[in-house]
């Protein structure tokens, strides 16, 4: 994490992120502050799989069944165009691992 680069950082974050919403799992992210946590920190995993050529748990069904429950109901009005971009973005990042 000291190289001047400042790479060893970078991926401290990163794999940080995606490990920390691992460990909650899908379920602790569907409502109230693991909602918001999630909504916030969801974009790092998604970079560090594309920027590392890698896998992503985001790409599982639990983890998509969860993207689908978080717009239904009365979220479903906060819904922005962005979060088909990341959707979108999760797929590639599988397709690139092929």
């Amino acid at each position: 994490m000291y190289d001047v680069s400042g790479e060893g950082w970078f991926k401290h974050f990163l794999y940080g992120t995606s490990k920390l919403l691992q460990y909650r799992g899908p379920e602790r992210h569907l409502t109230g502050m693991g909602r918001r946590f999630f909504l916030t920190v969801r974009i790092f995993e998604i970079s560090r799989a594309l920027i590392y050529s890698s896998e992503t748990f985001l790409a599982q069904g639990s983890w998509q069944g969860l993207m689908e429950n978080m717009w239904s109901g009365e979220n479903a009005t906060e819904w922005h165009p962005k979060e088909a971009l990341y959707d979108l973005m999760v797929s590639c990042s599988t397709l690139n691992v092929l």
